[in-house]
């Protein structure tokens, strides 16, 4: 993403028993864009010699595990993510800020949901068979296929349904008058959806995301880092719903002819952003127009539209 990513020391655990070799590469690239890596660690039956060269390209430290629970993941690799997420007693700071731990194995959620409780960094990278249940108890996860450029959109939150949520959280703020921090937004679906990731739809960048899917938004610079600004486009509808009942004797017989036009003309559109909760409350709020037969909507006599 193009917000930055807080420096941080690293430690990388993969779960060699349940992780492809394909995903080894990607994998690695990932873990050094977060930070610095100061350990990266394979575990499990290192039997393939293919597996083996690209852990040794990467420079990874191998411990194998034999094959005795080879569909499990290994219990070294457990014991090391408890040790490096344990304070160091010499600087009174985890040995790691964050722990990356690649595995396809659930098995490792007890251990992970305890750390967790204790204010732990842990992101998870797991793959498509991985249960929405242990997605949302990561508090972090990437999907590998995601990272190795496969399309993973069936595996993810609709996109429809982050962009309502960040549209909320925009218009909430906006409400306030302040500019909207992209990093604090971004944590914030973080919260709400542990594997989001712009790239999940198709995304490189953030801003590129919020732009592309929200409607009058601007991109600002600040000294703390890249804001938000949402541009009221409350005249601009105003405008096209006088211009909508123009073309049709000035009136509607139904306003959900009317709401119906105005999502498909501005597909956000939402009149919580305006501080009303129903339909009827939005259309007395402009001054031209009035209701009648309680679910009609007509321009007012003095500005109706000659055809």
């Amino acid at each position: 993403m193009d917000i930055g990513v807080e420096s941080m020391n690293i430690a990388l655990f993969v779960d060699c028993n349940s992780i492809k070799t394909e995903y080894i590469d990607a994998i690695t690239r990932e873990a050094r864009k977060q930070g610095n890596v100061i350990l990266k660690k394979a575990y499990g039956n290192i039997d393939d010699e293919e597996l083996r060269d690209t852990l040794e390209r990467n420079l990874y430290y191998i411990e194998e595990t034999g094959t005795e629970y080879a569909d499990r993941i290994p219990a070294e690799l457990i014991a090391d993510f408890m040790f490096y997420l344990m304070e160091d007693d010499h600087k009174n700071r985890r040995r790691a800020d964050q722990v990356i731990v690649a595995t396809g194995d659930e098995y490792i959620r007890p251990v992970l949901n305890a750390h967790l409780a204790n204010g732990a960094r842990v992101t998870i990278y797991g793959t498509k068979s991985a249960s929405k249940q242990f997605v949302y108890s990561t508090g972090s996860f990437r999907y590998v296929e995601m990272l190795a450029g496969e399309d993973v959109s069936e595996y993810v939150t609709p996109k429809a349904d982050v962009v309502k949520n960040m549209l909320e959280m925009i218009t909430m703020e906006k409400g306030s008058a302040r500019l909207i921090d992209a990093r604090g937004l971004c944590e914030a679906l973080l919260r709400m959806y542990p594997e989001f990731d712009v790239r999940n739809y198709g995304y490189t960048k953030f801003t590129t995301f919020v732009t592309e899917n929200i409607s009058n938004i601007n991109i600002e610079e600040t000294a703390s880092g890249i804001a938000i600004r949402q541009i009221d486009d409350g005249q601009e509808i105003q405008k096209y719903i006088y211009e909508f009942l123009g073309k049709r004797d000035n009136k509607v017989e139904d306003m959900s002819e009317l709401f119906a036009a105005i999502k498909l003309m501005y597909p956000y559109f939402d009149i919580k952003n305006y501080g009303y909760t129903n339909e009827i409350a939005y259309i007395l709020s402009i001054p031209k127009l009035e209701i009648y037969d309680n679910k009609g909507v007509k321009l007012k006599q003095t500005f109706k539209i000659k055809a």
